[in-house]
């Protein structure tokens, strides 16, 4: 599908995708109905007319554009408030050039992978779901916009609340958000799509990634992102960073990078000192590509990653941002 899309769509009038998501610009009819499953394909809701779902998410957007603050609440116990700063669409458009409306099926009120200071989220978040499956009824608290206090959740709830204190002890903040911390109210998508029906083995294969975009149902993202496809900004930052990384305790004189040449013998180890002293860049690369998938896809992401020792590059054509961090 995705080659098709590239080429054009030669040969091809309509085209079906099983992951929704918002809508290609192509010259060529595409569904973003998820008939991955015979239940789903069968379900009287796969022949809602696409010109009616347009134009609901049309409206939503534009409603979400005029907003100046938004109030959510649920019978599960959420109830969160925050704002609508003008400039989020422009921060939404510039991480999804060529789309209209973000996104469609799953519209976006929030910066997605990002948490601006200038939204000010306050209130609890609950709910008894995610992508992977059921948990305990779990109830957050949001203090702007990041999760102060995790309630319930069970086993589930007990293990985030011990990532969250990690994080704080180790003072560990991701570039792009506003402080330390791992548990940022960092998306919000209110899904539109009429076609999303649960699959009839969800509770057995654990499918519930589809419940996000269903009609009515509002998809929290909470957490931090390392999607560098999304942040621009954050790859302006490391980019310019890299010369300055330093090393807790031994780890300059000690720490050993591995490689091979490709032939045979030829293992290799150099210090990581020495490498930040000849290619700082690499040292930053490494590590990110190490918290990546080891898959195709995680070659794919560390392929857009560019890395730079000092502020020169070229790229101007991209126009990165300057992107703050404080110490």
């Amino acid at each position: 599908v995705e080659a098709n899309m590239r080429v054009g769509g030669k040969g091809y009038e309509l085209v079906v995708q099983g992951t929704g998501g918002p809508n290609p610009k192509a010259e060529y009819r595409w569904e973003y109905i998820p008939w991955d499953t015979p239940d789903k394909f069968l379900n009287s809701m796969a022949a809602f007319p696409y010109e009616l779902q347009e134009m609901v998410d049309v409206k939503m957007w534009n409603t979400i554009k005029s907003a100046r603050k938004i109030h959510v609440t649920d019978p599960e116990g959420t109830d969160i408030t925050w704002n609508w700063d003008p400039k989020f669409e422009g921060m939404l458009h510039e991480n999804w050039p060529g789309y209209e409306i973000l996104k469609q099926g799953h519209i976006s009120p929030m910066p997605l992978f990002m948490s601006p200071a200038e939204a000010n989220a306050n209130g609890k978040i609950a709910g008894g779901i995610n992508h992977a499956g059921t948990f305990p009824h779990l109830s957050l608290t949001i203090a702007k916009n990041e999760i102060v206090k995790v309630e319930g959740g069970g086993e589930f709830g007990k293990r985030w609340q011990e990532v969250l204190d990690d994080c704080k002890a180790q003072k560990i903040h991701y570039p792009g958000f506003p402080d330390i911390g791992c548990g940022w109210f960092e998306e919000a998508a209110i899904g539109t799509d009429p076609w999303r029906t649960r699959d009839l083995a969800a509770e057995i294969r654990n499918r519930y990634v589809w419940e996000r975009g269903r009609s009515g149902v509002i998809h929290w993202g909470l957490g931090v992102s390392q999607n560098f496809e999304y942040h621009p900004a954050v790859q302006a930052w490391y980019r310019e960073n890299a010369s300055k990384v330093k090393l807790t305790g031994k780890k300059m004189a000690e720490k050993v990078h591995y490689y091979v040449t490709g032939f045979q013998g030829g293992l290799r180890k150099r210090m990581v000192g020495k490498t930040l002293e000849t290619a700082p860049e690499k040292v930053f690369n490494r590590s990110v590509k190490r918290m990546l998938p080891r898959s195709k896809l995680g070659k794919a992401m560390i392929s857009k990653l560019k890395i730079y020792a000092g502020a020169e590059h070229p790229h101007q054509a991209q126009q990165p941002k300057e992107l703050t961090i404080r110490n």
